[in-house]
């Protein structure tokens, strides 16, 4: 990592304001979808499997077509591409409104067109990471992650009133004609953007519409040759699934642990502290870019095990609160860390594909971790022995990363020169 004097604010930049005005629009927009879709589905169904299924449609696309997101996304403007699929989000969502006002459809219907949602969704993420370094710049990746980072937690935050808010006031037809009017504001702020509007440099120019299995798997394969990438490509699967153990039992680790109801005002700060944690990660980050990211990693990592474990035998809220805001902090950081160097170290013309990898493994972690974990508090009875079991993953990735420090040390004393 270079350690020259710091590179000036990224907020400077005209296109990184619109990258990050679009981005937030488009989070905001995803978010209330994902708080709306999922509870409309409980509404009408009153099936606790159904609405679980409809929040599954957030993630399948993403492991169905990632990899041909981020082919596709290295072959075509990624600029394009993020403004046509916020379009087709913003169609997409209108059938909302089409189909409440029309008729009374079944909740496959609402299946449907979350899936359909969820699919444009991925085109715009791969691109929009791909496109990262090219509004950025090289020395100023982390900065520009760690506002990203930052705007996307504060939005996802107030999500979920803003959608009851929007439901309350307007209805469900009304609400989902403002996201989709939320998606519209996303793709005229992205078409502002001069990165983007051009194929990436280096891109390779190969001839016709077909990608084939070679250039698809081009990605996985520059990850396998990159120790560093592939290393901490782990490692945020391994602290995704640990992640999404945490994320997704919050509320019954509340209940069970802490002796809190569900509509206890303290689990709502509980909640708030995790979100907390991000956005001091989100400011701290882009400080550690001068460090050995590798090491930072090691880190974080360690510090994300310990209070994961020291969390989970919380003996009340207020500890429970302060070492789940500490534990965000970390993982938040490794995270972000494991991002940033997988944008500088991948060349331009596999941007897509390299992080439409990176965000399968740790965007499918998720789910799994939280499924894994509600397994375990059935058959255990008891959700700290569940939580501290589901620290073996991020354990693990700690392990990863710990062996590539050693191994790198062992190479060479002077580990920044890989990092230049």
């Amino acid at each position: 990592m270079t350690t020259g004097a710091a590179a000036p604010s990224v907020l400077r930049s005209s296109d990184f304001r619109f990258m990050l005005s679009g981005r937030a629009a488009s989070t905001a927009a995803t978010a209330v979808t994902w708080v709306l879709l999922p509870l409309h589905v409980y509404d009408i169904t009153g099936s606790a499997t159904a609405a679980a299924s409809m929040s599954a449609m957030n993630v399948v696309p993403f492991l169905l077509f990632g990899l041909f997101a981020g082919a596709y996304v290295d072959r075509l403007r990624p600029r394009t591409v993020m403004v046509v699929v916020e379009v087709v989000s913003a169609l997409v969502l209108l059938l909302v409104p089409a189909v409440v006002l029309l008729s009374e459809p079944p909740f496959v219907v609402f299946l449907v067109i979350g899936f359909l949602a969820s699919s444009a969704f991925v085109w715009f993420d791969v691109a929009s990471s791909a496109l990262v370094p090219a509004v950025a710049g090289p020395e100023r990746i982390f900065q520009a992650n760690g506002h990203l980072w930052m705007a996307a937690t504060v939005v996802n935050a107030v999500a979920a009133p803003a959608g009851f808010f929007l439901l309350e006031r307007i209805g469900l037809a009304g609400a989902f004609l403002v996201i989709a009017g939320a998606y519209v504001v996303s793709a005229v702020l992205t078409s502002f953007l001069r990165a983007g509007r051009s194929a990436a440099d280096g891109a390779e120019g190969r001839e016709g519409n077909r990608v084939g299995w070679s250039e698809i798997l081009e990605g996985l394969r520059f990850i396998r040759s990159d120790r560093v990438v592939g290393v901490l490509t782990l490692a945020g699967a391994g602290i995704g699934i640990s992640g999404g153990a945490v994320y997704s039992t919050i509320v019954v680790f509340s209940d069970l642990s802490l002796d809190l109801r569900t509509d206890d005002i303290r689990v709502g700060w509980i909640i708030a502290g995790c979100s907390v944690g991000a956005l001091i990660a989100a400011v701290l980050t882009p400080r550690l870019r001068s460090l050995d990211p590798v090491l930072v990693s090691a880190v974080t990592l360690a510090v994300d095990v310990v209070l994961l474990v020291a969390y989970a035998w919380s003996p009340g809220w207020v500890v429970a609160l302060i070492l789940l805001a500490g534990w965000n902090t970390a993982h938040t950081i490794a995270m972000i860390v494991s991002i940033s160097v997988r944008q500088q170290r991948c060349p331009a013309h596999l941007q897509g594909r390299v992080n439409a990898v990176g965000r399968m493994a740790a965007w499918g972690a998720v789910p799994l971790g939280g499924g894994l974990c509600g397994v375990l508090i059935d058959l255990t009875g008891q959700a700290p022995v569940a939580l501290t079991i589901m620290v073996l993953p991020s354990l693990a990735a700690f392990g990863f990363v710990l062996s590539v420090v050693f191994v790198r040390r062992a190479e060479s004393p002077d580990v920044s020169k890989e990092n230049a």
